[in-house]
């Protein structure tokens, strides 16, 4: 299968790591030329469990130079995902996949509204990295992968992108409530990301400093009340699962704490931004989450 990667982050990087076995054809198409290099130069350096690998993939940041794709996996930031499309147009042919592992909500629609929503299938994967530097990634969490059709059925096309990533080491399942799984990676994102981001620690810290989880379940707790005011039935204990996320990927640094680490815009709107937006729709007070993004947007404005 031809595939491009449309994001050459972290974990973007990740996934063309594991996806490059078998017959894949895997191109990275990247914004930083200086990451390009360093992987078609070298190639891309994955640390896990102390040890390193060295994987010989493809990168690019010219989409032209690619040519028509089978799929294509958009990793990109959510703030991008509009512009990032619509450079890949020419790369779309009648019967090409475009899936999105991104984080937050929002996504698949800005995909949807520019190549047409049968062509778009989403999806979210519990897999962790870190961008350590260009073409270096740390693989910081092990985690399943969920993939779903926008219409909710277990299509041929489905199946054949999870057999896909399973062949490929990627534990992955086939959702046929993707929208319910969208939102449970939103209710985890809300309880780590900011926090981590805010204070600099690593994930595990969330589960194992009080003040850290009292912060993170109080965020998880306005999320699912306003999930379950727009009909989605999230589960009571999500704050719990968010804390055993946590501690799955002690040693990670969440994407948005990447991000400020490196004076890089967040997709905090796309996370706890979208919370307080829905709530003052549904009529929810949400102070956690906007105390939280208050505070994000105030890092920001100081890079």
């Amino acid at each position: 299968m031809k595939i491009i990667i449309l994001g050459g982050g972290a974990m973007g990087s990740l996934l063309g790591s594991f996806l490059i076995t078998g017959d894949n054809d895997i191109t990275i198409l990247c914004r930083s030329h200086e990451h390009a290099n360093e992987i078609n130069r070298k190639g891309l350096i994955i640390e896990a469990l102390s040890r390193e690998k060295i994987y010989k993939i493809r990168t690019s940041t010219d989409p032209c130079s690619i040519g028509y794709a089978d799929l294509i996996l958009v990793m990109v930031k959510t703030y991008d995902t509009s512009n990032a499309i619509r450079t890949i147009l020419k790369n779309i042919k009648p019967e090409t996949m475009v899936l999105t592992l991104q984080n937050g909500i929002g996504n698949w629609e800005k995909i949807a509204s520019i190549v047409g929503q049968e062509k778009v299938l989403a999806g979210v994967t519990a897999q962790g990295a870190t961008f350590i530097e260009p073409g270096r990634i740390r693989h910081g969490g092990v985690g399943p992968t969920h993939i779903g059709e926008l219409n909710q059925k277990i299509s041929k096309r489905l199946e054949k992108l999870v057999l896909l990533f399973n062949s490929a080491g990627l534990e992955t399942y086939a959702s046929d409530n993707i929208e319910k799984i969208l939102w449970q990676k939103l209710v985890i994102n809300v309880g780590i990301n900011a926090i981590t981001a805010l204070t600099g620690i690593l994930n595990g810290k969330i589960a194992s400093v009080p003040e850290a989880s009292a912060i993170s379940l109080a965020a998880v707790s306005e999320a699912v009340d306003v999930a379950m005011a727009l009909g989605i039935k999230l589960e009571h204990d999500q704050g719990k699962k968010c804390l055993k996320v946590a501690e799955a990927t002690q040693n990670n640094r969440s994407s948005m704490g990447q991000d400020v680490d490196r004076h890089r815009k967040t997709e905090i709107d796309a996370i706890n931004g979208a919370i307080i937006k829905l709530g003052n729709d549904m009529g929810i007070q949400t102070p956690v989450n906007q105390t939280l993004y208050q505070l994000i947007k105030t890092v920001e404005n100081n890079f």
